[in-house]
Protein backbone atom coordinates (compact mmCIF):
# COMPACT_ATOMS: atom_id res chain seq x y z
CA UNK A 1 0.00 0.00 0.00
CA UNK A 2 1.01 3.87 -1.02
CA UNK A 3 2.16 5.67 2.08
CA UNK A 4 -0.27 8.47 1.49
CA UNK A 5 -2.97 5.32 1.22
CA UNK A 6 -1.36 4.28 4.51
CA UNK A 7 -1.71 7.63 5.92
CA UNK A 8 -5.37 8.28 5.14
CA UNK A 9 -6.45 4.81 6.58
CA UNK A 10 -4.36 5.03 10.11
CA UNK A 11 -5.71 8.77 10.15
CA UNK A 12 -9.64 7.14 9.51
CA UNK A 13 -8.63 4.64 12.38
CA UNK A 14 -7.73 6.98 14.47
CA UNK A 15 -10.91 9.50 14.05
CA UNK A 16 -13.51 6.65 14.32
CA UNK A 17 -11.54 5.33 17.71
CA UNK A 18 -11.67 8.92 19.06
CA UNK A 19 -13.42 11.53 17.52
CA UNK A 20 -16.37 10.01 15.70
CA UNK A 21 -18.65 10.50 18.42
CA UNK A 22 -17.66 13.90 19.00
CA UNK A 23 -18.02 14.74 15.41
CA UNK A 24 -21.51 13.82 15.24
CA UNK A 25 -22.33 16.08 18.49
CA UNK A 26 -20.63 19.24 16.55
CA UNK A 27 -22.67 18.32 13.94
CA UNK A 28 -25.78 18.32 15.71
CA UNK A 29 -25.00 20.95 17.43
CA UNK A 30 -24.32 22.79 14.67
CA UNK A 31 -27.79 21.48 13.01
CA UNK A 32 -30.09 22.52 16.25
CA UNK A 33 -28.26 26.18 16.31
CA UNK A 34 -28.95 27.22 12.88
CA UNK A 35 -32.14 25.28 12.21
CA UNK A 36 -30.59 23.80 8.88
CA UNK A 37 -30.49 20.19 7.36
CA UNK A 38 -26.82 19.13 8.09
CA UNK A 39 -25.80 15.25 7.73
CA UNK A 40 -24.55 14.27 10.99
CA UNK A 41 -22.37 11.48 10.66
CA UNK A 42 -19.81 11.86 13.24
CA UNK A 43 -17.38 10.06 9.76
CA UNK A 44 -14.37 11.73 8.87
CA UNK A 45 -15.28 12.60 5.29
CA UNK A 46 -18.62 13.91 6.36
CA UNK A 47 -17.28 16.07 9.03
CA UNK A 48 -14.89 17.84 6.69
CA UNK A 49 -17.51 17.78 3.45
CA UNK A 50 -19.99 19.34 5.44
CA UNK A 51 -17.18 22.11 6.91
CA UNK A 52 -15.01 22.69 3.86
CA UNK A 53 -16.56 25.44 2.38
CA UNK A 54 -16.95 27.49 5.40
CA UNK A 55 -20.77 28.41 5.27
CA UNK A 56 -21.73 26.08 7.95
CA UNK A 57 -19.33 27.55 10.52
CA UNK A 58 -20.27 31.25 9.20
CA UNK A 59 -23.57 30.60 9.46
CA UNK A 60 -23.21 28.88 13.50
CA UNK A 61 -21.16 32.02 14.16
CA UNK A 62 -24.08 34.42 13.34
CA UNK A 63 -26.53 32.19 15.11
CA UNK A 64 -24.35 32.40 18.17
CA UNK A 65 -24.15 36.11 17.65
CA UNK A 66 -25.88 38.37 14.88
CA UNK A 67 -23.95 40.16 12.54
CA UNK A 68 -20.38 38.32 13.87
CA UNK A 69 -19.56 36.70 10.59
CA UNK A 70 -21.54 37.85 7.18
CA UNK A 71 -21.58 36.08 4.18
CA UNK A 72 -20.49 38.06 0.93
CA UNK A 73 -23.20 37.70 -1.46
CA UNK A 74 -21.62 37.46 -4.66
CA UNK A 75 -23.75 37.30 -8.36
CA UNK A 76 -21.40 35.85 -10.65
CA UNK A 77 -19.05 33.60 -8.95
CA UNK A 78 -19.47 31.78 -5.11
CA UNK A 79 -16.43 32.83 -2.71
CA UNK A 80 -13.03 31.94 -3.39
CA UNK A 81 -11.87 28.99 -1.24
CA UNK A 82 -10.86 29.61 2.48
CA UNK A 83 -12.76 32.88 2.16
CA UNK A 84 -15.73 31.87 4.31
CA UNK A 85 -13.41 29.66 6.29
CA UNK A 86 -11.16 32.90 7.32
CA UNK A 87 -15.10 34.91 8.00
CA UNK A 88 -15.31 32.45 10.66
CA UNK A 89 -12.27 32.24 12.20
CA UNK A 90 -12.43 35.91 12.63
CA UNK A 91 -16.24 35.47 14.05
CA UNK A 92 -14.93 32.76 16.12
CA UNK A 93 -12.45 34.72 17.77
CA UNK A 94 -15.01 36.82 18.79
CA UNK A 95 -16.80 34.76 20.59
CA UNK A 96 -13.65 34.08 22.27
CA UNK A 97 -12.56 30.92 20.27
CA UNK A 98 -8.93 31.63 20.16
CA UNK A 99 -5.91 29.87 19.06
CA UNK A 100 -6.73 26.55 18.16
CA UNK A 101 -7.02 26.27 14.49
CA UNK A 102 -6.24 27.55 10.59
CA UNK A 103 -7.82 27.62 7.32
CA UNK A 104 -5.64 25.22 5.90
CA UNK A 105 -6.51 22.85 8.96
CA UNK A 106 -9.85 22.64 7.44
CA UNK A 107 -8.95 23.40 3.35
CA UNK A 108 -6.49 21.38 3.51
CA UNK A 109 -7.75 18.34 5.79
CA UNK A 110 -5.22 17.79 8.07
CA UNK A 111 -5.93 18.75 11.65
CA UNK A 112 -9.58 18.23 11.56
CA UNK A 113 -9.25 17.56 15.38
CA UNK A 114 -8.68 21.44 15.88
CA UNK A 115 -11.86 22.76 14.11
CA UNK A 116 -13.78 19.83 16.21
CA UNK A 117 -12.24 21.27 19.15
CA UNK A 118 -13.32 24.46 18.54
CA UNK A 119 -16.86 23.68 17.37
CA UNK A 120 -17.13 21.75 20.72
CA UNK A 121 -15.24 25.07 23.08
CA UNK A 122 -18.30 27.12 21.13
CA UNK A 123 -20.97 24.56 22.41
CA UNK A 124 -19.71 24.84 25.73
CA UNK A 125 -19.50 28.43 25.44
CA UNK A 126 -23.06 28.40 24.59
CA UNK A 127 -24.41 26.26 27.24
Amino acid sequence: MDRNKQDVENLKTMWKRDYEQKAHDALKFIKTTIDESVETSGEMVNFYNQLKNGVLLCKLVNALKRGTCTIPETRFASPREGELIKLAIIGMEQLGVTGLFQKDDLVEMKNLTKWLTAICTLQENKN
